[in-house]
């Protein structure tokens, strides 16, 4: 019985070893990769900041939607903007768009119309694999003329261009523009705005769309 009992711990024994010696390289590899993976997680760069290209200029059609001018054929209204980055968070703005063809105005009189503003933008940008999504709202103030005169516009902006980096200075790709304006005509004696009966009216108003392509530099 005492050699039974012998045989039986000395096959025991030798079962563990055998176990520890399988689980070995194991824990051996994993020893050794902590420290490998570590050091490669270290030696990586950071990732680059995206650093905002300073001026912007974008050409497109505007599409203006309002009661005073209806929705004149976009393809009819082209715009210009230059914009000027002045911080990482701040853009200015200044767009011109004009009527190529006369417009009906409210004194039943025809003039081709075009708007000037300056817009002071707050902006965000994210860069990710050479590419660019800008983001920009704020508000803008300039004036509206026709060929009877010159009068004020005041409203807000709303951008979103997406560029393409080309070079390591130079990005292009398509925009949206939406604006709000509120305007005088001289044609008019109505006010930008005004309160009536408590609520606030405005003289002219139109919603102004404008798609195209920017270009970052």
């Amino acid at each position: 019985m005492m050699v039974l009992c012998s045989m039986v711990v000395a096959l025991m024994a030798t079962g563990e070893a055998g176990t520890s010696a399988t689980d070995a390289p194991g824990a051996v590899e994993a020893a050794t990769s902590a420290p490998a993976a570590a050091a490669e997680q270290a030696a990586r760069p950071p990732p680059a900041a995206v650093k905002p290209l300073r001026f912007t200029v974008s050409l497109g059609f505007q599409h203006w939607y309002g009661a005073t001018f209806g929705a004149p054929i976009g393809l009819y209204t082209p715009g210009l903007t230059v914009g000027a980055v002045l911080l990482k968070f701040l853009e200015l703005q200044l767009q011109y768009s004009l009527s190529l063809v006369s417009l009906a105005l409210p004194d039943g009189s025809s003039s081709r119309v075009a708007f000037a503003t300056l817009a002071v933008l707050l902006r965000k940008e994210i860069g990710f694999d050479g590419q660019r999504l800008v983001f920009a709202c704020g508000p803008q103030g300039g004036i509206v003329h026709t060929a009877h005169g010159v009068r004020e516009a005041l409203g807000a902006a709303l951008v979103a261009r997406y560029l393409i980096n080309t070079r390591d200075s130079f990005a292009v790709g398509p925009f949206i523009d939406v604006r709000a304006m509120l305007y005088e005509l001289p044609e008019t004696q109505a006010p930008i705005y005004r309160f009536e009966a408590g609520q606030l009216i405005a003289g002219h108003s139109d919603a102004q769309v404008q798609v195209g392509v920017a270009a970052a530099f």
